[in-house]
């Protein structure tokens, strides 16, 4: 089983990305500020982006949600011929399967029919079982803070300008809009006080520089964790004493 993240931080970077370009110059490009063996822009304005830091804002969140299915295994193949009636979920490739005679058996990828239902599925490792079987899933939320520096490089003096109109934009209701279009999951803050911060290049020169911290909300979710669900149990009573003490 493999946790699917989501938003990633490529999309946190992206969605960041789209805003700053929304409000900067035309021809000013934002990059990737960390990568090896790639040499400065030609370009004389650009900004980087370079992630800081990821804190946590509240407590998880749990959404679990059932799946079941009737189907015969077979070696490495499962035959699903109907869909159980409360399931919240389709059948997912990389789920989890449990129920009678499977210990546990992964989900690798659907060979044929409806995506999610009645079909074929291919499994691992091979099982020979065949009635009902769940593959319930549960998601885990975290609400984190994001920190991004934003590096405003410039040939011409204007990174101050830049810097201020992203730093000024991103605590406005602007920028709510714009980077919730861009991914629901990704809300924007703040943009930290501006610095001047002089970049030297690899000729040994200093060149004009101002970086501002951009700090998110991400509600990052992790899925395709397998979360059983009771389909039925046995109700017993205990005798205990009518009156206390005895």
């Amino acid at each position: 089983m493999a946790v699917i993240v989501s938003p990633t931080e490529s999309d946190i970077q992206s969605a960041l990305r789209a805003f700053c370009l929304s409000v900067l110059p035309l021809g000013i490009d934002v990059i990737a500020g960390q990568v090896n063996r790639v040499p400065e822009p030609t370009a004389g304005n650009f900004v980087t982006m370079t992630p800081l830091r990821r804190n946590r804002l509240a407590t998880n969140i749990h959404v679990k949600q059932d799946c079941s299915f009737t189907a015969v295994l077979l070696g490495a193949s499962m035959t699903v011929s109907a869909l159980g009636p409360n399931n919240e979920v389709p059948i997912q490739v990389g789920a989890v399967i449990s129920g009678p005679g499977v210990p546990a058996a992964l989900i690798t990828a659907q060979t044929g029919g409806i995506p999610g239902g009645v079909g074929t599925y291919a499994i691992s490792p091979n099982q020979v079982a065949s009635g009902t079987f769940a593959a319930g899933q549960l998601s885990v939320i975290e609400m984190v803070e994001v920190a991004i520096q934003l590096g405003f490089h410039s040939a011409d003096n204007t990174s101050a300008d830049n810097a201020q109109a992203v730093r000024q934009m991103l605590r406005d209701p602007y920028a709510v809009s714009f980077i919730q279009g861009v991914n629901p999951a990704i809300t924007p803050l703040f943009g930290a006080d501006a610095r001047q911060s002089p970049f030297t290049d690899a000729e040994d020169q200093f060149e004009s520089r101002w970086t501002v911290d951009a700090v998110l909300q991400a509600n990052v979710t992790l899925t395709n964790i397998p979360q059983q669900f009771v389909v039925n149990f046995a109700l017993g009573l205990v005798d205990v004493d009518v009156v206390y003490p005895p």
